[in-house]
């Protein structure tokens, strides 16, 4: 009897155990069927893509002595070249964290090198003539220096205990730094402070601040990279940990602001920009820069992103496409009836005359544009997409580098691993760009001689360009009457600067020296002087130990 029951219970368990792996195996078919749905009218892919790509260029931190790239313009850019009229810039860091601007020649070799010494915050998007202004961590807040973008020879002209973001040139060459709390500071060339900073202005409208509390915010990506520039001659745009911020360029009244990514069209000419938030974390906005107005979208509608942030013609409301008119706004009717899939995030879009493209967070549809009718759904991670002729080539949050037929979804190739990065495409070839390097991949099946690198040039430094002359005036208090952390020129117009009478040089009284030695020296050259305010930072022209300051129409 015992045994009998002994028997039972095996035969259950196994039979538990088979119904668990029947399951199991139901569940695996699903998610394949899921994973790939093919279009038995697919036509094969036969482009210039349709065959595994070779590696035709490749230019990596180590051809210049580099532990890492570094995008020019902040982070969440790109890390390729900037271009600043015939100039081409990039920007990588050392393994001690130190940064490096590159001035690029023929090719991808370099024609100088600059050491920034502390981590690059970022680069102004234009530059100021032939001098392009970068800010710099340093120990105690920021660097800001000036870099002739022709060669490369820099200078320090601020240094300041203020943590600034962020740095652009406005419409007259002032260099304007942007500080964490929105403030604008405006500076010269020659580094003088030539007004007090311009203190951020709360919304006109509550309500074109929507709450943002649900979105991933805190830190810039591709799709929302750090920016600072002027949309029209009377509106700046901030973007900063993800949040769009359009402020009024004469008071620095926020207008709006909203998470998201930008997206443009150039040939609209009222120049609107529309704010893609992911879906369901904020609306949508509309922005008119010239007009200064911002016009948020209904709460259900969500906007997908083109992979060239372009105005979509389509927005996704309940799961479904619609059809959009942007000069409106106004919402239009469903676009495609018979596409059905929930869509997860924002999905990027990238399409031909025939073929839209969608990819979500976990899966990649295609659809013909003129039937509605799904053609293929693949499961990927894509990070970034393009179109290459008959061939969607996909980068994915994992690094690899994969093509799909176009019509048919089958996986043509897969890439060695690239990491993580951006794509461009050039017609015959394209790019994937990151940290790690500029990786060009070329099709036609040809494997060329050999793979073109770059190559590094001598490096040079920043030198001490901060200076003062009897022109000048420097205050030792902030505009709030707190002690500022360093003495830097100000325009002698604010409030509370102190006019420069003469400096005394190292090869009168060294640096280092007590400050009764400096006063003296003060005093015995310059009669009107009545303190002496003592230079230790290294930005500071290494020839001057001293300020003298005080009344220059005394007698």
């Amino acid at each position: 009897m015992a045994q009998g029951s002994r028997r039972t219970r095996v035969w259950t368990i196994v039979t538990i155990l088979v119904v668990i792996a029947l399951i199991g195996a139901c569940i695996v078919a699903g998610k394949w069927l899921l994973a790939k749905k093919a279009n038995p009218d697919a036509v094969a892919a036969s482009g210039v893509f349709a065959e595994e790509p070779h590696l035709r260029e490749q230019v990596t931190p180590g051809d210049f002595d580099l532990d890492a790239f570094v995008p020019v313009l902040g982070t969440g850019n790109t890390t390729q070249p900037v271009s600043y009229g015939d100039a081409r810039i990039m920007a990588g860091a050392t393994k001690k964290g130190e940064s490096v601007l590159i001035g690029l020649g023929e090719g991808a070799r370099a024609s100088w090198q600059t050491s920034l010494g502390g981590p690059l915050i970022a680069c102004a998007a234009q530059a100021q003539g032939q001098s392009l202004p970068c800010l710099v961590k340093s120990s105690t807040g920021t660097l800001v220096a000036l870099v002739d973008v022709g060669t490369g020879i820099a200078k320090w002209i601020w240094e300041d205990g203020q943590a600034y973001i962020n740095v652009a040139v406005g419409a007259d060459n002032a260099i304007l730094l942007l500080g964490s709390d929105l403030s604008i500071t405006p500076i010269n060339a020659e580094g003088t402070l030539t007004g007090e900073p311009m203190l951020s202005q709360q919304p006109t409208s509550p309500d074109l601040v929507p709450d943002s509390s649900s979105c991933r915010l805190g830190a810039a990506t591709i799709d929302a990279p750090e920016a600072f520039r002027a949309l029209s001659p009377t509106m700046y745009l901030i973007t900063h940990g993800g949040l769009n911020t359009f402020i009024t360029i004469a008071n620095n009244q926020v207008v709006g602001a909203v998470p998201g990514t930008l997206l443009t069209q150039p040939a609209d000419k009222g120049g609107r920009i529309v704010v893609a938030p992911s879906a369901g974390c904020a609306p949508a906005a509309v922005v008119t820069p010239g007009r200064n107005r911002v016009q948020l979208l209904p709460a259900d509608v969500s906007v997908p992103i083109p992979v060239d942030h372009s105005l979509p013609s389509l927005v996704i409301r309940s799961g479904e496409f619609h059809a959009i008119n942007w000069t409106g706004p106004s919402v239009g009717r469903p676009a495609y009836a018979s596409l059905a899939m929930t869509i997860e995030g924002t999905p990027r879009l990238a399409e031909t005359k025939d073929v839209e493209v969608v990819a979500g967070d976990h899966v990649m549809t295609a659809f013909s544009r003129q039937r509605g009718a799904e053609l293929w759904s693949v499961s990927v991670d894509a990070h970034d997409l393009r179109i290459g002729e008959d061939v969607v080539i996909v980068n994915t949050t994992s690094g690899e580098v994969r093509g799909y037929g176009l019509t048919s979804g089958a996986l043509e190739w897969s890439l060695p691993d690239n990491a993580l990065g951006m794509l461009t495409l050039n017609e015959a070839a394209f790019t994937v760009s990151s940290e790690n390097g500029l990786f060009t991949w070329a099709g036609g099946g040809e494997t060329p001689a050999r793979v073109a690198t770059g190559a590094a040039a001598s490096q040079g430094e920043v030198s001490p360009g901060i200076t003062y002359s009897a022109q000048t005036c420097v205050r030792t208090t902030a505009a709030d009457g707190s002690t500022a952390v360093t003495t830097v020129p100000v325009d002698c117009g604010l409030e509370g600067a102190e006019p420069v009478v003469g400096v005394v040089t190292a090869d009168q009284v060294a640096r280092g020296k007590d400050a009764t030695e400096y006063l003296k020296a003060c005093e015995g050259r310059f009669p009107t002087s009545v303190s002496a305010i003592t230079v230790t930072s290294p930005r500071v022209d290494a020839a001057t130990s001293a300020i003298c300051t005080g009344n220059p129409n005394a007698r």
